[in-house]
């Protein structure tokens, strides 16, 4: 039965991507679809876990996950998380391949290129945010941990005001690097070899060193996505090429975390059996025995309100705010929350908790919806570089439906993303004031910031 239910995973993003690319004979590379890149992360969140439970039941390898123990968890109850992934993903491809729109698919010729001013702009707006998040450490005193697990609390004495802005701060960052990444690429396609290098060197980092592979492998797939929207010479061998890599990659840098934290032997089968996968997948097995623990009204309500309620600061609102993640973890594994472990969520996790199936199908509906109409509202002719940046940033922070709460990305996107629109606005508009003063005259439009519609 697993088995099974591993192929009509597997099925999913297969149809939705032949339903988007049959009959097309382009030559040209499409840009990097945010639809079916989701979909695909989505069927690596449920369908790997399953194939990997599977083999563990028929003695072929075994389970890394502590939560789970040593017994493997009942057929029953992996057949009903596995089904609310496949539901939630059926649902996320129907309506997105239904409504995605065909004529938005932009060729690079109708694109509205960068300037060099936009460059400056943008590597300047990096390096003042870099500079700010190193002055704010050495303001407050902050060190950096060489433990892994250290480095989550190493705010967690500070007031909380500060813990929000040092945490939107470097949130933004991520935002401001894809900026770079679009902006240059924009500018000179050529140029993708400088951008190339530097992620590269942020890869090489983190696998030796440890760090952020969030923030370094982000960096790669916007890499990708920008490329795939202004190079013509891309094919799409090397996109498929480079996500294998990066997925390889990405899962070799969790294990040698892994192996920094826990001295135990890290298998070959470790991208099916142990790793992010296998941990988001068991939080929803989980949540399945501890449903009676969670028999809380307010709870309920906090947690279906919680993508709304992160608009809201807590200071406002106090623990109706609920950020799911922290709250399992402290609730049910508090020893481990004091070390500075955390988990995330998941969109099945949130299912688990509400009603099961059917809530999974219609998260995955919603989920579809708004996807789709980020898509057809970022990529129309002709394709301005903030609206590229737009689009680049949502496909590298998609996977969020499916890991933190089901509609997060939206939220991030206001704290994220809006202070640099709105950033770049006020240049604009200084600009142009300018301009306007030297010569006499309404200035031509410039292309990074154009009038938001």
């Amino acid at each position: 039965m697993l088995l099974a239910l591993f192929v009509a995973l597997l099925a999913v993003p297969m149809a939705l991507q032949w339903s988007v690319y049959a009959g097309r004979r382009q030559r040209r590379t499409q840009p990097l679809d945010i639809g079916i890149v989701f979909c695909w992360v989505a069927f690596m969140y449920g369908g790997l876990p399953v194939l990997g439970f599977a083999l563990a039941g028929w003695g072929i390898g075994s389970m890394q996950e502590a939560r789970l123990g040593t017994d493997l968890p009942d057929t029953a109850q992996l057949l009903n998380v596995g089904l609310m992934y496949l539901l939630f993903n059926a649902g996320f491809a129907l309506v997105y391949g239904r409504m995605r729109h065909r004529t938005a698919n932009v060729q690079p010729a109708e694109h509205m290129r960068a300037t060099n001013r936009d460059v400056v702009i943008a590597v300047s707006l990096f390096v003042a945010t870099k500079g700010t998040i190193l002055a704010m450490r050495l303001a407050l005193g902050i060190q950096t941990e060489d433990d892994y697990l250290a480095s989550y609390t190493e705010l967690s004495n500070l007031p909380l005001i500060v813990q929000q802005l040092a945490g939107v701060l470097t949130a933004t960052e991520l935002a401001v690097a894809i900026l770079v990444i679009v902006t240059v690429i924009a500018r000179m396609p050529r140029w993708h070899v400088y951008v190339a290098a530097f992620v590269v060197l942020q890869i090489v980092a983190t696998l030796l060193l440890g760090g952020s592979r969030t923030h370094a492998f982000a960096c790669a797939l916007a890499y990708i996505v920008a490329r795939t929207l202004y190079d013509p010479r891309l094919r799409f061998g090397f996109v498929v090429a480079a996500a294998a890599a990066g997925l390889a990659l990405f899962l070799l840098a969790g294990a040698l975390r892994q192996l920094r934290v826990d001295t135990e032997e890290v298998t070959g089968l470790y991208l099916l059996q142990g790793g992010e996968f296998v941990s988001v997948f068991v939080n929803a097995l989980d949540l399945q025995e501890r449903l009676a623990d969670l028999d809380n009204p307010v709870l309920r309500i906090g947690m279906y309100l919680v993508d709304l309620l992160r608009f809201i600061p807590r200071q406002f609102i106090g623990d109706f705010k609920i950020d799911p993640a922290t709250f399992y973890v402290t609730t049910f594994y508090p020893e481990a929350a004091e070390l500075g472990a955390g988990l995330a969520f998941g969109a099945i996790a949130e299912s688990t908790i509400g009603f099961g199936p059917v809530e999974a199908l219609v998260r995955g509906l919603l989920l579809g919806l708004l996807y789709v109409w980020v898509r057809n509202a970022c990529l129309r002719a002709p394709l301005t570089v903030v609206r590229a940046f737009i689009y680049v940033w949502f496909v590298v922070l998609a996977y969020q439906g499916i890991r933190d709460t089901t509609f997060s990305v939206f939220p991030r996107f206001f704290f994220q993303v809006a202070p640099i629109l709105l950033g770049l606005w006020a240049l604009r508009a200084l600009g142009l004031r300018r301009k306007r003063r030297r010569r006499g005259k309404p200035p031509a439009k410039p292309v990074l910031v154009p009038p938001l519609q």
